[in-house]
């Protein structure tokens, strides 16, 4: 097991499930590791329990809610002024297709169709507001928690206005994050910053799984790992621009290997989310 002392690391999501996991795995390393949630109570509530479970006390949490790009922003600004390098940047918030998996459309409080915002567009922006720090670090990475459940992208009825379905809007969403992932990663490779997408693993115990199918049966533990592997592992230290199904590369659904699509996505994003 790598000790990772030195290495720092931010996990979104990070205050239940697989996040939460990942990021007690690293802690167990030595690594660095800078945790966020929406809920503060939470927050300080997963830091002690790592602290006390790893007796690393180099934890620290930061406070948004992934629905709203103003929040976004003064996470930014405050990971930013946070003295230090940023080694990896571990994209895992989310959200199942509605925002109480009763399969009604709910807008965000930015006015988006809130999975493809919690799930895509606030990764996108935070991400985009993180490079100074990505860029100031040597071979820093970015990963992005995607999924196998994936639905082709509409452009025409992005934010579902017509016949809302919960399990397409969450596919759709993880599509997106691994678009993105393509394009970023092109975009990085001269900077030395390695952007990959995974698939954690199928059906597992998490709050998501269980909201969209009402059952769940693979070991959440199993996929933190799979994001560990792929945020440390040596051999992967140069891939960039891939998707993984948990720790093997795979193959998304062909929109993403579309270049128009992903420039229609792309230029959209910057749009909405305002990225100069």
């Amino acid at each position: 097991m790598e000790n990772l002392s030195g290495k720092v690391f931010l996990i979104t999501g990070a205050t239940d499930g697989i996040g939460k996991l990942t990021a007690l795995e690293l802690a167990k390393r030595e690594a660095t590791v800078y945790i966020h949630g929406r809920s503060p109570e939470r927050i300080e509530t997963t830091i002690e329990e790592i602290k006390e479970s790893t007796g690393n006390n180099n934890i620290k949490g930061y406070q948004a809610d992934f629905a709203s790009f103003s929040e976004i922003r003064i996470l930014a600004e405050k990971v930013l002024s946070t003295p230090g390098s940023l080694d990896v940047l571990i994209n895992n918030a989310g959200m199942g297709g509605g925002e109480q998996g009763n399969n009604e459309r709910t807008l965000s409080q930015d006015g988006f169709e809130i999975c493809f915002q919690v799930n895509y567009l606030s990764t996108f922006l935070l991400t985009h507001l993180l490079l100074p720090k990505l860029k100031a670090t040597p071979s820093s990475k970015v990963v992005n928690v995607s999924s196998l459940g994936q639905a082709p992208i509409d452009f025409n009825n992005i934010m579902l206005e017509n016949d809302f379905k919960e399990l397409r809007a969450y596919r759709q969403s993880k599509l997106a994050m691994i678009m993105f992932t393509i394009d970023l990663a092109e975009k990085l490779q001269k900077e030395g910053i390695t952007v990959n997408a995974l698939h954690p693993g199928s059906m597992l115990n998490t709050k998501i799984a269980y909201g969209l199918f009402g059952k769940t049966f693979g070991d959440a533990k199993s996929g933190a790992d799979a994001i560990v592997h792929l945020a440390t592992a040596l051999e992967l230290a140069e891939v960039t621009g891939k998707f993984f199904d948990v720790k093997r590369e795979s193959r998304a659904l062909p929109q993403a290997y579309e270049s128009d699509s992903r420039t229609k996505l792309w230029d959209l994003s910057r749009q909405w989310t305002e990225v100069g």
